[in-house]
């Protein structure tokens, strides 16, 4: 399965999830998965999961907030027929357009909030392939 695929199939398995307020739900295990959802307990998207061998499957414990779901939109951008490359100069536009996004860059998968504070540290610039976005509710539990 290509990474899209996975990205794909995570995405829409998140917004059924959402939209029928389950409390967890299950997703083909893969080590890029375990990537992705590594850095949504890192952003509180998710409240955890666990892999669960037998079925060589993962299930993921969705986070909400006062009933409420803490993603309101994931947007893939990253397509199997287009495949966007952006510089750090030219990330200001995925910037404006969604409260974060993820990237897979040389130096692995990053945030766009990780790549923020890793610039002002290190002065480290990069881009990469842009996966997808995600905007958040009207809360935030930063």
């Amino acid at each position: 399965m290509s990474k899209v695929n996975v990205v794909q199939n995570l995405l829409s398995v998140l917004k059924l999830g959402y939209i029928g307020k389950k409390e967890y739900i299950y997703c083909k295990s893969s080590k890029f998965l375990l990537e992705i959802l590594n850095l949504f307990l890192k952003q509180n998207i998710i409240r955890h999961y666990i892999i669960v061998s037998q079925i060589h499957k993962v299930k993921i414990y969705l986070r909400y907030y006062h009933n409420f779901p803490i993603v309101k939109e994931f947007s893939l951008i990253n397509k199997p027929s287009l495949k966007i490359y952006c510089s750090y100069e030219s990330l200001n536009y995925y910037k404006k357009k969604f409260d974060i996004f993820i990237l897979s860059t040389n130096k692995g998968l990053i945030t766009s909030s990780q790549l923020e504070n890793s610039f002002k540290k290190k002065n480290l610039k990069c881009g990469g392939q842009i996966l997808f976005g995600l905007k958040y509710n009207n809360f935030k539990l930063h």
